[in-house]
């Protein structure tokens, strides 16, 4: 990846984690901790490999556009990046808000008559980050 007008590949990085979770930093200081019985274990860097390497490439991208491909870019440049992200979720028992969001798209079944609402077929997209 080249250098652009907007940036290097690790600022361009940088900008759409800021524009994803932005809405994490300043929540963060109110959140208040589930009483839970037990401490969740924190994930592993293996744990987070292993899920990198095993999520598939072709699939559609949530509203964010970040589809899998980029997610295993950027796992790849910053390999601990994600690892931090899910274990501070687990630290502050909360879970971004933008990751909660899912794009749902009826598709029309062929033949089907177009005012029936089982000649749908409906396809939930959320973003990647959410499916890791």
């Amino acid at each position: 990846m080249e250098n652009s007008e907007e940036g290097t590949p690790t600022e361009f990085g940088l900008k759409i984690l800021q524009k994803l979770y932005l809405k994490i930093a300043p929540r963060a200081a109110q959140i208040q901790p589930h009483q839970t019985l037990f401490e969740e274990e924190k994930f592993s860097q293996q744990e987070i490999d292993d899920i990198l390497k095993n999520i598939p490439n072709g699939k559609a991208p949530g509203y964010d556009g970040i589809d899998n491909i980029i997610v295993k870019a950027i796992f790849n440049s910053f390999p601990s990046l994600l690892l931090d992200f899910f274990n501070k979720c687990l630290e502050l028992k909360c879970f971004s808000d933008p990751l909660k969001i899912g794009l749902v798209i009826l598709f029309h079944k062929t033949g089907k008559e177009e005012q029936n609402i089982k000649s749908y077929r409906p396809i939930s997209c959320s973003p990647q980050m959410a499916n890791c």
